[in-house]
């Protein structure tokens, strides 16, 4: 590592970051699969959306 110190340590640097943002994105999909978990019959809840013609009137 004596002659290659500075490699050594940017692909050290690199694994570090690297083995960070797979917790973080391991993180945030845990908790995105957990939502409305505790909900009895969750697998039946559906999400509506609308689209108005006019957003002012709701018509």
């Amino acid at each position: 590592m004596g002659k290659h110190r500075f490699f050594a340590v940017v692909n050290i640097w690199g694994l570090a970051i690297g083995i960070t943002i797979v917790l973080l994105i391991g993180a945030y999909t845990r908790g995105e699969y957990q939502v409305n978990h505790f909900i009895k019959n969750n697998d039946r809840i559906f999400l509506l959306k609308n689209k108005w013609a006019n957003p002012e009137t709701a018509v």
